[in-house]
């Protein structure tokens, strides 16, 4: 928390003068946009991965758990393992569905619908990248989920009151690990970087590259809306 004195100077809790100039510094550095993702199914043929990068909406990045024992007599625990939390990918659902059948036929390969047999991990696992961009789209870190599959397919409301709101499926991934890459801006290969923003701007996404937001760091802040407009 900070507290104004004068005009150009703030008090932090710490007692420690911070100047306007300082603060707008790093502000201008910039922050990382929640909604500058992209989401890499590894069972995806390369033709339709980028239909499914536009269409997942939502992510989420793998957090760190460590799973500990109860406290002892000496108020103490201790960490025993590492645990991969699942993560929710949500997707829009284009006119012939086929974001739902692709994830319903996952499924099943996973447990045969017929006879509930289960296959082997081997036959539906695949890896997933989620990658994190900046604002001039590069690449800032990319997270890699290993042996993922869908664990659920959450049921979809149907609703006679909803007539101009695009369908939506949220999948709960669950995966063996997941490694994660910083890569501290690095640009990806120019034609499939332009590529892609001609794509985002064709659905009405803000060009990340526009001169408002290179001009005023805490304009996308304020009007950031979603990845679709």
């Amino acid at each position: 928390m900070y507290k104004y004195i004068e005009s150009q100077v703030f008090i932090t809790e710490n007692k420690m003068a911070v100047s306007i100039n300082s603060i707008k510094a790093n502000i201008n550095k910039g922050y990382a946009r929640p909604n500058l993702f992209t989401v890499d199914l590894g069972n995806v043929k390369a033709s339709k991965a980028l239909e499914y990068r536009l269409n997942c909406f939502q992510a989420q990045l793998p957090g760190n758990t460590i799973a500990t024992t109860d406290k002892d007599d000496g108020f103490r625990s201790v960490a025993y393992k590492k645990v991969f939390a699942d993560i929710i990918l949500g997707f829009y659902c284009s006119s012939d569905l086929k974001e739902l059948k692709f994830f319903q036929q996952w499924i099943d390969i996973i447990v045969d619908k017929n006879t509930n047999q289960f296959n082997v991990p081997e036959k539906y696992i695949w890896p997933i990248t989620i990658t994190q961009y900046n604002r001039q789209w590069g690449r800032v870190a990319e997270w890699k989920l290993s042996d993922a599959y869908p664990k659920q397919v959450d049921a979809i409301q149907l609703d006679y009151g909803t007539n101009n709101t695009v369908m939506t499926c949220n999948v709960t991934m669950t995966y063996r690990h997941y490694d994660v890459t910083y890569l501290n801006g690095e640009i990806p290969d120019m034609v499939d970087k332009l590529t892609d923003i001609q794509h985002l701007s064709a659905h009405g996404v803000p060009s990340v590259m526009s001169e408002k937001n290179k001009t005023d760091p805490m304009w996308e802040i304020n009007n950031q809306g979603g990845k679709f407009k």
